[in-house]
């Protein structure tokens, strides 16, 4: 198992996502975490009358007629179909389900289409097997098998609040030679402790604490693990011990202070 980093090497950081900045002595880094990016699909109802259906890699997996139910109750509805039908999946508000790759091989993503219902809609939020941008947070991956260390972009908010946030992906082109970010399965650099450019959303100004993406909500703020100065209507929630040491008026690199309070 790699040791806890304690030393960086890198040039002078430039203001790029995921450059590590030595401010106030050496940071901390973890790197024993295998980095997974399962294929991650959302779906919404917003409780409209109707068939509702799920059908993956061609196969119909779930099917729920509503009338008169609520979005939950159509929710839980094809929620007992998924479970039923053995598809990785989980409730993630009361209109929501995320529906996620069995495992982290290449022929374990899929297609996945569903029903044209007024208000029903299906949004991918992760790639299967696609790169993650340097200055993103991860989290530990809570579906690793039993034994395994591995990290993911946070998808719930318990991800970060439940004490899963990990760090920043730090960038480190001595290990991982791609120009944006980590590889699938590779093992990447996690900012522990320290200051580093995060990927950051909107517009915030210096000392504000920063909130971490696990939700889509529409064009620029459609990152998971990318950061802005507010819970974006429940869609981000507060990293504890990060907040910003600059101000900055458009969407981009910016420099923060992380200090985790445990």
């Amino acid at each position: 198992m790699p040791p806890v980093q304690t030393t960086y090497n890198t040039t002078p950081p430039s203001k790029a996502a995921g450059h590590v900045a030595d401010l106030f002595g050496p940071p901390q880094f973890l790197g024993d975490h295998v980095l997974a990016t399962r294929q991650l699909e959302n779906i919404i109802n917003t409780g409209q009358d109707g068939t509702y259906t799920i059908t993956i890699d061609g196969v119909e997996v779930a099917n729920f007629v509503a009338s008169t139910n609520t979005a939950t109750q159509i929710r839980d509805g094809l929620k007992s179909d998924l479970d039923a039908a053995g598809i990785v999946n989980e409730a993630v508000s009361t209109d929501q389900l995320n529906i996620e790759a069995p495992g982290d091989d290449a022929d374990d993503g899929f297609t996945i289409a569903i029903s044209t219902v007024t208000g029903y809609a299906l949004t991918n939020l992760v790639e299967h097997g696609q790169e993650v941008p340097f200055g993103l947070g991860l989290v530990n991956d809570d579906q690793a098998p039993s034994g395994q260390k591995k990290c993911r972009l946070p998808r719930l908010a318990t991800d970060v609040t439940s004490g899963l946030f990990l760090g920043i992906a730090a960038k480190n082109v001595a290990r991982e030679p791609n120009a944006n970010g980590w590889a699938h399965q590779s093992l990447p650099d996690v900012l522990r402790m320290g200051h580093i450019y995060v990927v950051a959303e909107g517009t915030g100004t210096k000392g504000a604490p920063l909130y971490c993406r696990h939700a889509k909500n529409g064009t620029g703020k459609d990152q998971l693990g990318a950061f802005r100065v507010d819970d974006d209507s429940s869609n981000a929630v507060a990293v504890p011990g990060l907040r910003a040491l600059e101000a900055w008026s458009a969407a981009g690199p910016v420099l923060a202070e992380y200090f985790p309070q445990t």
